[in-house]
């Protein structure tokens, strides 16, 4: 009982409640609605948010946090099951979604803190097991700009970095303990900062979720992209050659 009250809370507080497919360049359907919010989150690797410090100690370059929607999807009714369904699926792919435990107790693991998150953001919006792991699995370019940044200020570099970011549909929300409009891009496998002015999270390159699956996501799985070791060496190498990116402090 413990467990699970801390996980609940843990699960409140980093923001994924409240408010791919393999083939990742599959196209999306789904059509958006005035209401409609839904974001697809990570977490980016730094010292500088609980979360953050997880992801770093497990040496991966972004963790998910899950995918997280405004309005009920279907009228699928919760089956009893459906936790112990999802669990199952999960133990078979969670590394493969870099979808870990970034609770400090259970770091690393699965499948608890992750069917938390189904619970309130796919069984509770009335998606089967499978249909909430299909949701994140989608790693098409349609439906997925910038409208989650998590952040926080940072004095020593006077500007604000960002610990947590999302993509989908609907308006950007930025959250978190933020002073001014300089937030900062972390570095993951390069060695500036990226500086984005608070205008600029929209349509700054870097933010584009085009720009995070090829240079953060396939250099953890290349697969997502295609080719392993030309995907792998262009998300070294690649970093430099995107233009207009304002980097260094």
């Amino acid at each position: 009982m413990i467990e699970i009250v801390i996980v609940s809370f843990l699960y409140l507080i980093s923001g994924v409640s409240g408010s791919g497919a393999w083939s990742s360049d599959a196209s999306s359907s789904r059509a958006s609605s005035p209401r409609d919010w839904e974001s697809l989150k990570f977490v980016l690797p730094s010292d500088h948010s609980p979360y953050s410090k997880s992801c770093k100690a497990l040496g991966k370059n972004y963790c998910l946090l899950g995918m997280e929607f405004s309005d009920t999807q279907t009228n699928r009714l919760p089956q009893e099951t459906d936790i112990d369904v999802f669990k199952a699926l999960l133990r078979l792919e969670f590394d493969t979604l870099s979808w870990y435990s970034l609770n400090p107790i259970t770091k690393g693991g699965c499948c608890d803190v992750q069917a938390n998150v189904y619970l309130f953001q796919g069984q509770h919006k009335g998606l089967s097991p499978r249909e909430y792991l299909d949701r994140i699995k989608d790693y098409s370019l349609e439906h997925k700009h910038v409208n989650w940044i998590k952040a926080v200020f940072i004095p020593e570099l006077c500007a604000n970095m960002i610990t947590e970011v999302g993509f989908g549909i609907g308006d950007l929300k930025i959250v978190g303990r933020t002073v001014g409009d300089n937030f900062i891009f972390p570095r993951i496998f390069w060695g500036e900062y990226t500086v984005i002015q608070r205008a600029e999270i929209p349509t700054h390159p870097i933010t584009q979720f085009q720009w995070f699956k090829q240079m953060i996501m396939c250099y953890d799985h290349p697969w997502i992209c295609g080719n392993r070791e030309a995907n792998r060496r262009h998300s070294i190498a690649g970093y430099s050659g995107i233009g207009g990116l304002s980097t260094g402090l």
